[in-house]
């Protein structure tokens, strides 16, 4: 599997301006014939364009929903958080929850993404629980 992260940015303009990924990708396929390729994307207007670039004859899309700022956001919070190690309390502070669907406005991979960098930080060492301004130091990680 060859994951893409924001696949629509990094094929920004003609197939001639990524005429090199491109190619990188044909080469794997050709190789590799059981290769998938996954790819996460900002604006679904590039999905076809790039599947016809990339020559992708077979290709599905899944979105990911966005949470709304309900418990069903909250148990979705802690549903990572147990799935990172985490004890459901360290997740649960009424301030982090908002700050983390203000940043992240209830996107999935935003707040799968935004917990695992705070596990990965160390934040939750010796079970402390996530605050706002964990959220706030991300960028120094």
């Amino acid at each position: 599997m060859l994951a893409i992260d924001d696949i629509d940015i990094f094929f920004l303009g003609a197939a001639k301006v990524y005429q090199d990924a491109c190619d990188f990708i044909f080469y794997l396929s050709k190789r590799l014939s059981r290769l998938k390729i996954v790819g996460t994307f900002s604006r679904f207007e590039k999905i076809r364009s790039i599947a016809k670039d990339l020559r992708m004859e077979n290709h599905c899309v899944l979105e990911l929903q966005c949470w709304p700022a309900t418990t069903e956001f909250c148990d979705f919070v802690k549903y990572v958080g147990k799935n990172f190690g985490l004890s459901e309390h360290q997740v649960s502070d009424k301030a982090f929850l908002q700050a983390l669907f203000e940043s992240t406005r209830g996107a999935t991979g935003a707040i799968l993404t935004t917990i695992k960098i705070l596990v990965m930080s160390g934040v939750f060492e010796g079970g402390e629980v996530a605050s706002p301004v964990h959220l706030g130091q991300l960028w120094r990680f």
